[in-house]
């Protein structure tokens, strides 16, 4: 706790995993997890040998810290008041949270795993974009963007077989609602 104080001042990429480590390191098993983001895979509910059916599957290990860096960054903005940060923060993470739950029967592999941590600074996508940013191949692109639509997750809205665009209509309504309140300032 008294490193969390200490740290209070400065949340950045190291603060954060500082201040875990002294959470951590004086529990009995939990040592060796201490001070570092988590490399499994982790969930709740169902059984404690696959995630299979759990309510809830936390993100893939490796997007874990850029994820936590992202959050750090919008943390640090200057030109938003602290209330509206955290209510942002709050219904992007629970619009996202609710996204990887609408994916739980994709296998783990699958590459709209990929385009789901994007999704806030860009909820709006085509094929074109999963190329160019995330290196996929353009059926690779397209088969992600099926499979996100098919989940509930993003919605066509050209309606053409060709050149289409998706968005995340949850995403948009939490920043629809964040621009009203910029607005009658």
């Amino acid at each position: 706790m008294e490193a969390a104080l200490a740290l209070a001042d400065r949340l950045d990429d190291t603060a954060i995993p500082a201040v875990q480590n002294g959470l951590l390191s004086g529990q009995r098993g939990w040592e060796q997890h201490a001070g570092r983001y988590r490399d499994g895979l982790v969930w709740v509910g169902t059984s404690s040998i696959s995630p299979r059916g759990a309510s809830h599957v936390a993100p893939q290990p490796e997007l874990v810290a850029p994820e936590m860096s992202d959050l750090v960054d919008f943390m640090h903005r200057d030109d938003l008041p602290v209330l509206v940060q955290d209510a942002v923060v709050d219904d992007l993470a629970a619009q996202i949270s609710q996204a990887k739950e609408q994916l739980g029967s994709l296998r783990p592999q699958a590459a709209a795993w990929k385009v789901v941590p994007h999704l806030v600074a860009h909820p709006v996508v085509n094929a074109a974009f999963l190329t160019g940013r995330l290196g996929m191949n353009a059926v690779t692109a397209q088969r992600a963007l099926v499979q996100l639509s098919d989940a509930g997750v993003l919605h066509e809205r050209t309606g053409k077989q060709r050149n289409r665009i998706w968005q995340h209509d949850g995403i948009l309504a939490v920043l629809d609602v964040f621009a009203q309140g910029i607005r009658r300032r």
